[in-house]
């Protein structure tokens, strides 16, 4: 797994989005070095297709959440307890 794909899934931990919780796109990206906004858009695209977070469509912007099933999983990965 790749360093910003950790970030964003520590991120949304960090901020409880798990279940119906969900932080927007923009808000992801907040506090990280605007050059590398587009890698981390990419990260984001990669861990909706991998099943790691869910796309939670709202009427200004996209947000996103880890799925409640996943939780334990992507602890795991980030090696948190």
């Amino acid at each position: 797994m790749e360093q910003e794909q950790k970030d964003i899934l520590e991120k949304l931990i960090h901020n409880h989005c798990i279940g119906k919780k969900h932080l927007k796109e923009t808000t992801i990206l907040k506090g990280f070095n605007r050059k590398d906004h587009g890698k981390l858009k990419q990260a984001i695209k990669q861990l909706v297709r991998q099943g790691y977070i869910v796309k939670h469509p709202t009427s200004h912007e996209d947000g996103y959440t880890i799925p409640s099933h996943e939780v334990a999983e992507v602890k795991a990965l980030l090696k948190l307890r």
